[in-house]
């Protein structure tokens, strides 16, 4: 049974690669869009109230059949110059993204290396704005010792030991690309709001399965923006979204959470998050977190809402994010 189906899913994913000749595919993208800021905007690298930080994201989809589609994220940002008493600074980051399909068989995985440059508009550093360039490395690899093709048929069945008939699979060559971004910033004691744009591969990219360069990767655009707003000592409201536009097709992801604090000492918080998001069309995904100290931790469940859903295929998607900051200022711990 593991060998056809396997074969199916093969089939169709050579017959992509070989006809199209632009790469179609959407990038990897998380219901908590927010806990992977650098999958967002290159801007984002060493924004937040922390000298660095580092967060990891994990989501894994099914569509039914033993059919897992998994997505992670890994990414380590900071702040590598800040003049004193300035709000200004020089942010670094690194990310590592990888998309899983086919039980991990097929696998695309994102290096990310991003810097920013923040500047205050104003004596009072209220206003502030963010530059950001990223330099991105992508490879996809395929397993085919854990596939069978129809080549591989014969008399007695499937045998893994032929050739597959497909060499320049298994070797598909990496690329590089460009990203970069715009973010502006509003920040006072009790509130803090971005407004960004972000281009991904706004040049042109070339991917080439056959190492013919004749395939392009198609750019990706980003508008983003999130606020958070004290609403008392011990309650917060956190509001973030997310629009892409890729390959003539686009999504609007949004929504907040509310934290309720419930430690005394700003210098150990104890915070619970509890909100909920709605992919346009797609799903509504509520949302629980727990802020204890300099650890944060939070759990999404897409629940689709989509009129298309086939009662023998599930493609709800579980996501849950891990957040480590080394550092705190006098700022109340509810808007880091």
């Amino acid at each position: 049974m593991r060998k056809l189906k396997m074969y199916i899913p093969v089939s169709l994913m050579i017959l992509q690669f070989c006809t199209i000749k632009h790469v179609i595919a959407q990038d990897p993208n998380f219901s908590q869009f927010f806990h992977s800021p650098l999958s967002i905007s290159p801007t984002l690298a060493g924004n937040g109230d922390n000298k660095w930080r580092a967060m990891a994201t994990f989501r894994n989809q099914s569509l039914g059949f033993g059919t897992n589609y998994s997505t992670k994220s890994i990414s380590v940002d900071g702040r590598i110059y800040q003049p004193s008493e300035s709000s200004s600074y020089v942010g670094i980051g690194a990310l590592f993204m990888q998309d899983a399909a086919m039980e991990g068989i097929y696998k695309s995985t994102f290096i990310t290396l991003n810097a920013a440059v923040h500047l205050s508009l104003d004596k009072d550093e209220i206003h502030g704005i963010t530059g950001g360039l990223g330099y991105i490395y992508n490879k996809t690899n395929i397993n085919f010792d854990e596939l069978t093709s129809a080549q591989q048929l014969n008399s007695g069945g499937f045998n893994r030991a032929l050739p597959t008939g497909e060499p320049g699979l298994t070797n598909i060559p990496g690329y590089s690309s460009v990203c970069a971004g715009l973010l502006y910033t509003f920040t006072t004691d009790e509130m803090i709001a971005d407004f960004g744009l972000a281009g991904f591969r706004f040049v042109k990219s070339k991917q080439s399965v056959y190492d013919a360069g004749s395939q392009m990767n198609n750019p990706r655009y980003d508008a983003h923006f999130n606020i958070g707003k004290l609403l008392t000592d011990k309650v917060d409201v956190n509001i973030s979204g997310l629009y892409q536009f890729q390959s003539g097709v686009n999504g609007f992801i949004g929504g907040g959470y509310f934290g309720f604090s419930h430690s005394n000492d700003p210098e150990s918080p104890k915070i619970f998050n509890i909100g909920s998001y709605y992919r346009v069309g797609d799903a509504i995904i509520p949302y629980v977190g727990y802020v204890f100290k300099d650890f944060q931790f939070a759990v999404t469940y897409d629940v689709r809402m989509s009129a298309t859903k086939s009662g023998s295929v599930s493609s709800n998607a579980f996501e849950l994010s891990l957040i480590y900051r080394n550092y705190r200022t006098s700022r109340n711990p509810l808007l880091w």
